[in-house]
């Protein structure tokens, strides 16, 4: 794709909506038993509430306590991780700007494909398989760039239910990561960062309380400021897991 084909397309940013970011998804390949849900609360009574199993949260915080996410980065990055650890870990970069949403969906998908079994020949099905043929996040990230359905999908799906589009050159207050379990590890998954953050041994069973615990860590930075927001990627039956 051209540079002039790429910017036919702006990418508008997602909203912390899940039915724009499940319209998304089923969009490119997510079968329909998997759905992002609102998280309304951090407290346990209110977690119980979220109705299936979590394989992974979505968070959405304000600039105003991204210092603190780096710093709290900083403080838990495993510079010991292993080659083979991080290759283990899905992980693209974020080459374009306002694509954080899309891109935290894609690292909590990408990381659960053992479990969510993609359409075939679906946009985000040929977009991981390929990904996982490049050696580099840059890689990937660039990859997205060129992924015309997944650009197209992204679209319509984050214009839905917005009053004002954004333009491409304006700025945009929030900033979207993704928390996944990975080879008994919880992952913190930004693509402004460089590689994968490995936070604290983890499992299935207590997944979603670790992640839980870390993104209070964030909220307690500033508990002034309402704008943050977690959803949770979970499966519908939770029998067939």
């Amino acid at each position: 794709m051209t540079d002039e084909e790429k910017n036919e397309i702006q990418w508008t940013p997602l909203e912390s909506n899940p039915d724009a970011m499940n319209k998304f998804l089923w969009t490119i390949g997510v079968p329909k038993d998997w759905s992002v849900v609102d998280v309304y609360g951090l407290d346990e009574e209110l977690l119980e509430f979220i109705g299936g199993p979590v394989v992974a949260l979505i968070l959405l915080y304000p600039e105003t306590v991204h210092k603190h996410v780096l710093s709290i980065i900083q403080d838990t990055i495993d510079n010991t991780m292993d080659d083979d650890n991080r290759q283990n870990v899905f992980f693209m970069k974020q080459t374009i700007r306002h694509v954080c949403g899309t891109v935290a969906l894609i690292h909590s998908v990408a990381n659960n494909c053992h479990r969510i079994v993609l359409q075939e020949n679906s946009s985000l099905k040929n977009y991981i398989d390929k990904c996982r043929q490049l050696s580099t996040p840059e890689e990937r990230g660039r990859l997205l760039e060129v992924s015309k359905d997944i650009c197209s999908a992204h679209h319509e799906c984050a214009s839905d239910g917005q009053s004002t589009i954004p333009a491409a050159d304006d700025n945009v207050s929030g900033h979207f990561v993704a928390l996944v379990h990975n080879n008994g590890y919880l992952y913190h998954l930004d693509g402004s960062q460089p590689k994968p953050v490995k936070h604290c041994q983890t499992s299935d069973e207590n997944f979603l309380l670790d992640a839980v615990r870390l993104i209070r860590q964030l909220v307690a930075k500033d508990p002034t400021d309402l704008n943050f927001s977690v959803v949770a990627l979970i499966h519908q039956n939770p029998d067939l897991m």
